[in-house]
């Protein structure tokens, strides 16, 4: 009797669940939908909520949706309307598209000084996305004068999250005297924090250290475990080297099939004595 009695009950809050799940999904909004990636039906529900609601994420998610042509036509004036109402309200999302849009003349005439303004705006807000694209225009000095200094200072609000690429920048900063005195031992260490999150630019600078002695004892087999990294995740000067072990034979044994296969994804990779080993090898056949 009890048992028949929980089965009840369950079976009743299976169908309330049910009811809840199928209510929701009838009544749901654009936020909902947006976030559901159901974009066919977001748009015609966020166009309408906009008619009634200041509410800056569904302003973003339509202007989203008319800048990615996601749901509806591309329209980048749409776009640009919506994005700039979502950013006027802080909506930092919206604040970062505005500067990719302005920052590549999306929809718009390239505007970089506009560009930087609505990354400014994100970055103090805390947004991780826009400072890397803020150090990134500093850094490379694209229409706006060149200051690596500030760069750098954003890398590492960058790098303070974990970020890879913003650790591997500040290392060849370092290593370079961009905006800071040369200090090899400093790049180093970011060299290695980001090779050790997986960087393949960062993987080769360690195998290069260890081929070569530099700031470590040489070590062939170290420099290969890195090598054998960076090329795997596509480095095509690392993917040369491993090809250059192979032909050789010192440190594995000698396989002249993947040297060819090694030269030949570094090839592809336009490392051009690359290319010409490859076709010494074909020749060789």
């Amino acid at each position: 009797m009890h048992v028949k009695q929980t089965k009840t009950i369950s079976t009743l809050l299976a169908s309330l669940m049910l009811s809840f799940i199928g209510s929701s999904a009838i009544a749901a909004d654009c936020e909902d939908l947006f976030t559901m990636k159901d974009f066919d039906k977001a748009f015609p529900v966020c166009k309408e909520e906009v008619k009634t609601t200041t509410e800056p994420r569904v302003q973003y998610a339509l202007g989203w949706m008319y800048e990615l042509g996601f749901g509806t036509e591309r329209n980048y004036e749409e776009a640009i309307k919506w994005l700039t109402k979502a950013a006027d309200q802080g909506n930092e999302k919206a604040l970062i598209n505005l500067g990719i849009m302005y920052g590549n003349g999306l929809g718009v005439e390239e505007n970089i000084e506009k560009a930087v303004d609505y990354f400014t705006q994100a970055a103090e807000l805390g947004d991780v996305a826009a400072q890397f694209h803020l150090a990134i225009i500093y850094y490379s000095g694209k229409n706006i004068k060149q200051d690596y200094a500030k760069a750098l200072e954003l890398f590492k609000m960058v790098a303070q999250n974990g970020d890879p690429t913003a650790q591997y920048n500040i290392g060849v900063m370092y290593e370079n005297g961009l905006g800071v005195k040369k200090d090899p031992v400093e790049a180093l260490k970011w060299f290695e924090l980001a090779a050790q999150k997986g960087h393949g630019q960062a993987q080769y600078a360690l195998g290069q250290r260890y081929a070569l002695g530099h700031q470590y004892a040489k070590n062939d087999v170290k420099a290969m475990e890195w090598f054998d990294k960076a090329a795997n995740n596509d480095v095509g000067e690392a993917q040369y080297e491993m090809g250059l072990i192979y032909e050789a034979g010192t440190l594995v044994k000698q396989d002249l099939a993947k040297a060819k296969e090694w030269f030949d994804y570094a090839c592809d990779n336009d490392i051009e004595p690359a290319c010409k080993k490859l076709e010494a090898l074909k020749a060789t056949k």
